[in-house]
């Protein structure tokens, strides 16, 4: 037989450890669900875009990304290539969506991206006109396009340059 007051220590302490097992699992799973629902990015691109696309984040004067239902961040792409966002930047290890938009804001297919792209920090450029604090760059088209036309797609640095390239050019 056991006596009563061990019983109750024991049966106190397991209920303790459920409900830190709860706890821990809840706050596991809620912070999964956070960091999925606010990334990746949806990129919305002219028709027939190619070219590179620069997000400057933590632009003081520039405004924040508008946040979709389904939590992707959208990106609102102009043939310049380069948005500038008060939102702050979020490491988002892939997933985003490149579509291209007709004139009034519909959306027609979803753009190639050939996963060519990565973030620089303190970039200063008078390209893209800012003193960001972190800018990310993306290429949008296909492999093919890239490597055939890579000359294209940088300038005399060797830097990704930003914008549409010229279709004609393209052929």
């Amino acid at each position: 037989m056991i006596p009563q007051d061990l019983y109750n220590m024991v049966i106190s302490f397991v209920m303790w450890f459920r409900l830190c097992l709860t706890f821990l699992l809840l706050t596991a799973m809620s912070g999964c669900y956070l960091s999925t629902a606010r990334c990746p990015y949806r990129y919305h691109l002219p028709e027939g875009y190619v070219g590179w696309v620069f997000i400057c984040f933590q632009e003081k004067d520039a405004p924040p990304l508008p946040l979709e239902p389904d939590g992707y961040y959208l990106v609102n792409v102009p043939k310049e290539g380069v948005v500038k966002t008060f939102t702050g930047f979020m490491s988002c290890g892939g997933g985003e969506q490149f579509f291209y938009v007709a004139e009034g804001g519909r959306r027609l297919t979803r753009a190639p991206s050939v996963g060519v792209g990565g973030t620089i920090s303190m970039y200063t450029d008078e390209t893209l006109k800012t003193a960001s604090s972190m800018c990310s760059f993306s290429f949008v088209g296909t492999e093919q396009q890239f490597e055939k036309h890579k000359p294209l797609f940088f300038d005399s640095n060797d830097d990704p340059k930003p914008g549409a390239v010229d279709p004609a050019l393209l052929n």
